[in-house]
């Protein structure tokens, strides 16, 4: 993994907050997950944060009112994957109605650390580097894991 940490972070007046992971069922965010999972303290919350992007003129409560059951099909293959990973559910799963850039930007202001794959499902042309670890490394207030895959 690399970790990269903001030159303003400062570990003596971080947050206690969680490690929050971007998860997004794809393979480098499993990987995320099961690092994250595997250094987390006893006490340290663990949270994996499922972002479901939707169309910027709706409001969040908009998308389950107009496609309920494709929402609650999703939540449930996310729910399924994450299990998988974590069956005694150390972690905790978010699902919020926003862009993954946005959901893990805000997330990562109560974050004492973000974890993400190196990319996630998102378009090829995002390339090595996913367009939301990206983002992540060049905006977050806490220090930044990238997990790479192992093939």
């Amino acid at each position: 993994p690399v970790v990269v940490v903001p030159t303003e972070w400062d570990a003596t007046s971080a947050p206690e907050g969680p490690i929050v992971i971007g998860f997004d069922g794809s393979d480098q965010a499993a990987e995320a997950l099961r690092w994250a999972l595997s250094i987390a303290h006893d006490a340290t919350p663990v949270r994996a944060v499922v972002a479901i992007d939707v169309a910027p003129w709706f409001d969040q409560d908009q998308p389950f009112e107009r496609c309920p059951e494709e929402i609650r099909e999703h939540g449930r293959e996310m729910a399924a994957a994450i299990d998988a990973i974590d069956p005694g559910h150390r972690a905790e799963r978010e699902i919020v109605f926003r862009g993954a850039r946005q959901a893990l930007s805000e997330a990562s202001d109560t974050a004492s650390m973000m974890v993400v794959g190196s990319r996630g499902l998102g378009r090829v042309a995002a390339g090595l580097l996913g367009s939301v670890s990206g983002s992540l490394l060049q905006g977050s207030t806490c220090p930044v894991v990238v997990v790479p895959h192992e093939d």
